[in-house]
């Protein structure tokens, strides 16, 4: 599996090369980003392979989960990741997609949420409790209904002045 995820690095790393860019952070998406993100063992291939390729690179995971823990561990700078347009369970997972009230489509609340990231604040998980979410970095996702609007709103309240 390491040469797997190495070899799909290093097709994104000569990609960027060719567009004259140069590749700082790597992310997993979709399944392999939610399975890292709870299984040691996946979370640590994927980690290993960043490393090998260029431990230069930064390892972005959703936050406090086993992929930041694999990154840390083998030496990788990493950036927990926090999402704006999604709800939170009390123990820092993120709600399914599939659970009612699991996206977050309102502006304002995302907004909202975002900034409760910024400020390092509790934010509302789905159940109407506080949870502390470390946020290196902020995602927003391109297919969330409103998309758009939320990403004004959240820009705008993490750049008043």
């Amino acid at each position: 599996m390491v040469s797997w995820v190495t070899q799909q690095i290093e097709t994104l790393a000569e990609h960027a090369v060719r567009l004259g860019l140069r590749l700082v952070h790597v992310k997993p998406h979709g399944a392999l980003y939610n399975v890292a993100s709870h299984d040691a063992g996946v979370a640590r291939v994927v980690a290993q392979a960043v490393a090998a390729l260029d431990p230069a690179l930064v390892l972005v995971g959703l936050s406090g989960s086993q992929l930041i823990e694999a990154g840390l561990e083998v030496g990788l700078s990493v950036l927990n990741e926090a999402f704006a347009d999604r709800r939170y369970q009390l123990d820092g997972q993120l709600v399914s997609r599939e659970t009612p009230g699991a996206l977050i489509t309102d502006p304002e609340t995302a907004a909202r949420q975002a900034l409760a990231f910024a400020q390092g604040e509790g934010v509302v998980t789905l159940s109407g409790e506080a949870v502390y979410i470390r946020a290196d970095t902020l995602c927003l996702h391109s297919d969330t209904p409103g998309a758009i609007k939320i990403a004004e709103a959240v820009h705008a309240v993490l750049n008043r002045g």
